[in-house]
């Protein structure tokens, strides 16, 4: 579990391998990657011990999310599949049978649609033709955002 990404620099990792345990404890001493900060630790407990509620909630809001995307490139976007996520926030749209390059699909999207989206080729040679896109994030922006996507790729 991390908190980071609330300017909260704490991390948790739970493993019962103790020769993991001791590699990773070594490379953290080494680094100096290993100083969590006090308001992490208890952000990290309150997380923990009151927040399974809000946690649903935020599941539930980004499933729904998923959907609108799936139902989206179904109806909207003809030649690009979704891969719907999977235990994650991330979808993978399949553009390769557009018929574009990734830099053509990429231009367009930023020139024609105002969206950037990250080139699935940057993720190795598996990724190529595909598109990553974070749906964890307000739905007028989603709606934005694949609107975007149907004026550059539609």
């Amino acid at each position: 579990v991390s908190t980071s990404g609330l300017g909260l620099p704490q991390a948790t990792v739970i493993s019962s391998d103790p020769d993991l345990r001791r590699r990773l404890r070594r490379f953290l001493d080494t680094t100096q990657l290993n100083h969590d900060s006090t308001f992490g630790g208890v952000a990290m407990i309150a997380a923990y011990n009151e927040c399974e509620e809000w946690l649903r909630a935020v599941v539930t809001y980004i499933d729904r999310n998923q959907r609108l995307v799936e139902e989206f490139v179904d109806s909207e976007l003809d030649g690009v599949r979704v891969h719907a996520a999977e235990a994650t926030y991330l979808a993978w749209l399949d553009c390769r049978d557009l018929g574009l390059e990734e830099a053509e699909i990429t231009r367009r999207l930023i020139e024609r649609g105002g969206v950037a989206l990250y080139e699935g080729s940057w993720f190795g040679r598996e990724g190529e033709g595909f598109l990553r896109m974070n749906v964890a994030c307000a739905r007028e922006t989603l709606e934005r955002g694949l609107e975007g996507i149907r004026k550059a790729l539609g």
